[in-house]
């Protein structure tokens, strides 16, 4: 059975692929759009459900006045009960992803009502403090992928707001420009979800959620 998704993510940089054009609303997602969140989420559905990640379907999400959602208009307790309101395709599941940003419960408590009352079975993570503290996890497969060593970073969730941001770019600081998007999803296909639970409490809860929604 193919397991349909929405997902909405504060950024481009954490749902944007090679291919930026997206669908109508509701209608699939290929490959070519699908960026590094939509990598992470995939095999976290694999690992909570035990499902092979081409039984996974992303939907392309709805619109907010004719464009993406993005930032504020996930922390927006209206426009987000909007967004989970699925009337002429219905998801099997949607995930709504938003960092931190130094506030993790406030965060947390500002929207969690509305996504857990969602009539589409619904997930939130919270980054702390933001995606990218999930993508520098995971030290080794990073200085594979980039091909240099790296020194080891402080706990993930130790940082200051924006501080993951900031030793990612460094990291990536010898990357070609045109590849840096396609260098944050390789590292969302790389990193070993064990080692992202054993250094990201939160990402070990949103995994916990999923697996609770899933079954």
């Amino acid at each position: 059975m193919t397991l349909r998704v929405v997902l909405y993510a504060e950024g481009g940089g954490e749902t944007g692929g090679s291919e930026t054009r997206l669908p109508t609303p509701l209608e699939p997602l290929a490959e070519e759009h699908l960026g590094p969140a939509h990598v992470l989420v995939r095999r976290a559905i694999r690992d909570a459900r035990a499902i092979q990640t081409s039984d996974v379907t992303f939907l392309s999400p709805l619109l907010v006045r004719s464009r993406s959602a993005r930032g504020s208009d996930l922390h927006d307790r209206s426009e987000l009960r909007r967004l989970l309101a699925f009337v002429r395709v219905v998801p099997h599941l949607a995930i709504v992803l938003v960092d931190a940003d130094g506030a993790p419960s406030d965060r947390r408590k500002a929207i969690e009502e509305v996504v857990r009352s969602a009539r589409t079975p619904s997930v939130l993570g919270v980054a702390v403090q933001e995606f990218e503290s999930w993508l520098i996890s995971d030290m080794p497969a990073a200085a594979a992928l980039l091909g240099r060593k790296i020194g080891e970073p402080p706990q993930p969730e130790g940082m200051a707001r924006g501080e993951a941001k900031v030793l990612w770019s460094d990291w990536c600081a010898e990357v070609d420009a045109e590849d840096r998007k396609s260098t944050r999803l390789a590292m969302a296909q790389r990193l070993d979800l064990n080692v992202l639970q054993r250094r990201s409490q939160s990402f070990a809860r949103f995994l916990g959620d999923l697996k609770t929604t899933l079954f």
